[in-house]
This record gives structure tokens, sequence and C-alpha cells, in this order.
């Protein structure tokens, strides 16, 4: 690991904290510049800025190392923490928060974007806010340099006594896009970081911890950072492959040990019975070998109409029983 101390803090904690910006790569050598310059471009001046590497095998290292020799002067410090060994997403993530000197973290993975004032946009939230501990905001999805907004999902706008319900029942996921994030370092150390259970699936784990520590959600209604889609990254398109067998399995692992103890106690049979489908239809493309073909999307269809049915369903009887 490499530290470089720059310059001491200085102003009000309260108005101006130190916010370590977490660059998180796994070989990222093809957008990670682009990362750094966003970085690099935000109007909120008290930053450290920390790349945490995941053993990386190609140059993200090498770009990373000449970029902060050249730009180190802009921020307060900075540090790149280089693994021994691949960890994965989750252990990566852990190692940053330990070493981040930050009272506040944004973490984004290394090709996605900051937009320029996303940190000031959240430390004057929160700075107007003292009891947030968690802050989301939206995105613009980034393909092939086309941008596109991502819709507002219900646990934006909703009461903090709705959160649970939206984390644990919400199909296909509760509308959190992770890289939007912002986390009080202190609140996330002490709801135990980053869950080690999973391998790839760094964020729906988390919101199930926060919620379970009774920790509200806050959210502001500004767009902070561009999520990249690309066939490298987890969400990406796979020619090959109809779905991510890792982030599958991380899925069914989360749902049997999370949502299905939840929706058993709330009597959601209705939607126990969509991940039983979700499952069945899951493991039977894997068993055909998980190819994009025709046979995966017709299967694949078979979840989707499951859940529009099911909805359907539950819609007629609440009209009914008005």
């Amino acid at each position: 690991m490499k530290k470089e101390q720059i310059k001491a803090n200085t102003g009000d904690n309260s108005t101006n904290p130190l916010v370590s910006i977490v660059v998180i790569t796994y070989n990222s050598a093809e957008f990670v510049l682009e990362t750094l310059e966003s970085a690099k471009a935000q109007s909120y001046s008290n930053i450290e800025l920390i790349v945490s590497d995941d053993c990386s095998k190609d140059k993200t290292l090498e770009i990373c190392r000449s970029w902060i020799a050249i730009n180190k002067n802009r921020f307060i410090s900075t540090q790149i923490i280089e693994a021994k060994k691949n960890t994965g997403i989750i252990g990566n993530c852990n190692r940053s928060i330990k070493a981040a000197n930050g009272e506040w973290l944004k973490l984004i993975a290394g090709d996605d974007i900051l937009m320029n004032t996303c940190v000031e946009d959240f430390v004057s939230y929160c700075s107007t806010h003292p009891e947030c501990k968690v802050v989301f905001g939206r995105a613009f999805s980034l393909t092939n340099q086309e941008l596109t907004p991502l819709p507002l999902q219900k646990i934006a706008l909703a009461k903090p006594e709705e959160q649970k319900k939206i984390i644990f029942t919400s199909r296909p996921w509760p509308g959190i896009n992770a890289t939007t994030s912002f986390f009080y370092k202190t609140t996330l150390i002490d709801i135990g970081g980053f869950d080690t259970n999973y391998q790839v699936m760094e964020d729906l784990p988390m919101w199930a911890r926060y919620v379970n520590n009774n920790i509200t959600f806050h959210f502001i209604n500004k767009f902070v950072t561009q999520y990249r889609i690309h066939e490298n990254n987890i969400s990406g398109n796979r020619s090959a492959l109809f779905m991510n067998e890792r982030l599958y399995n991380d899925k069914k692992k989360y749902i049997k040990n999370v949502l299905f103890p939840y929706n058993l106690k709330q009597r959601n049979f209705g939607l126990i019975l969509h991940f039983y489908n979700y499952f069945a239809i899951s493991d039977l493309i894997l068993f055909f070998g998980n190819k994009n073909n025709f046979l995966s999307k017709i299967l694949s269809r078979l979840i989707i109409l499951h859940f529009k049915n099911e909805i359907i369903f539950k819609t007629k009887r609440l009209l009914k029983s008005n």
C-alpha cells in the first residue's frame, strides 16, 4: 500500500468534512482515467483520493500511479491500495473503507464517472440533515457514450417506515443504484461493512443491513453519477453467456437467507412462489449451458410473465376488497 499525505484538512468539519473518493478497480485500464478525471473535476475541494485495486492483470495500476503523480496536489491526500491476491468486489470495498480517512465515503467503480457536483451536492444535503448516515441520488446509464437517465424508483420518495418493506419485497430489486450512494464511514463500519458471504453482489445485502439496523435511507433528486454499461462489467451484455452465474448464485443466496424469512413472516406467498419460479427457470437455463440463445430468452420470459401475473392477481384482489 502506498500513501502520500499532501496537506492537512482545514475548515469547519460540520460543513466542510473530509470526503474519501474511493475508486474500486480490477482490470479497469480502459476506463479508469475518466473516473480519475471526474474525481479531479469535483467542485468540492476537501477530498482524499483512494484507488483500491484487486490485483489487476492489465495496466490499471500503472495508469493510476502516473495520473496521481501528476494530479496529487489536487487532493488532501492520496492512497493506492494494492491487493496481493484477488479477493473480489466485497473484499476490495472493505479494504478501502478501513484505509479511508474521510468522515464520508464516495465509492465509485473504476469504469463509472462522478458528476462534477456529486460530492458537493451530498455534503450540502448532509450538513443540513445531521441525522443522515447514508444517502443516494440519481444516475445516468452510460452506453457507448450515450447517456440515459435511470428511472426514479419508489424507495427514493418513500417514508422511513416504508423502506424496509420496499427493500425486502420489491421485484426485481428495490432501485437504489450503488454507484450513487454516499456513506457516513462510522455507520458503515458499525453495521459490518460489505457482507463477505457474497462474491460479487455488494449492494443488496448491505441495504438489508441498514434497514435491519433501523437506519433511514436519504435521497437527493440530483444526478450524481454515470453508470457505465459494457461487456466486461457485471451488468454488461455478454454475447456468449445469457446470465452471470456468480451474480445469480449471490442473488439466490440473498433471497434464501434474507428475503425468504421476511416474506414468510409477512405471508407474502405469491412473492415466495415468484422466487421459486425464478430459481427453477434460472437453474434450467444453466442446465442447458447458459447460452445466449433463443431457448434461454424464451425461458426467461416465463419469469417475467409469472411476475406480471402476480401483479395482476394482487391488483384484482385489491379492487375486489374495495
